[in-house]
C-alpha cells in the first residue's frame, strides 16, 4: 500500500528545515495513538538507525526498528533520506518512508512518501486508515514546530 502527503512550510529554509529533523521533531510528530516511547534516535543520515516501543493496550510492546537506509542533499534545494523497517510490530511485513524537503520559491515543501505491506490485505486496509491520518496530521504539526523554532 502507498500514499503520499505533503506539507507546506511557508516563509522557510530548506537547510534549516532538515537541521530540524531531530528527535524532538520525532517526538513532537508522534501521534495520539499508538504511545511511543523513543528507544534510540541516531540522526537522518545514511546508516543512522530510529527505534521506538509502541504501547498498544492489550498487547506486548511492539519495537519498530528503522535504518536510514539512503540521504542526499543538495544544498538550499533538496533534502531527502528513506527509512526502512529492519524489525516490525506484528502488523507489519514491509516499510519503506521517504522523507523529502524541498525548497519551493521562498516556502519549504516536505513529502512524506510511504510504501508498506501487511502479512495479510485485511489489516493492510486497517493499517491505511490508521496511518493516513497520523501522517495527515503532520501537515499541522511541521507548520507549528517550525514556526516556533
Amino acid at each position: 500500500m502507498h500514499f503520499t502527503i505533503q506539507s507546506r512550510i511557508q516563509e522557510a529554509n530548506a537547510d534549516l528545515v532538515f537541521e530540524g529533523f531531530t528527535e524532538d521533531l520525532f517526538t513532537w510528530l508522534s501521534p495520539a495513538f499508538p504511545k511511543m516511547r523513543v528507544l534510540r534516535f541516531d540522526g537522518c543520515k545514511r546508516g543512522d538507525f530510529v527505534s521506538v516501543s509502541l504501547f498498544i493496550p492489550g498487547l506486548p510492546a511492539q519495537t519498530w526498528l528503522s535504518e536510514i537506509t539512503a540521504q542526499r542533499s543538495e544544498p538550499g534545494q533538496l533534502h531527502e533520506f528513506i527509512d526502512e523497517g529492519r524489525t516490525l510490530p506484528f502488523f507489519l511485513k514491509q516499510w519503506k518512508h521517504v522523507h523529502r524537503i524541498e525548497q519551493k520559491g521562498n516556502d519549504v515543501e516536505i513529502t512524506d512518501a510511504i510504501d508498506f505491506k501487511t502479512p495479510w490485505y485485511f489489516p493492510g486496509i486497517v493499517g491505511l486508515c490508521l496511518l493516513y491520518p497520523s501522517f495527515y496530521s503532520r501537515k499541522r504539526k511541521y507548520v507549528s514546530y517550525f514556526k516556533k523554532n
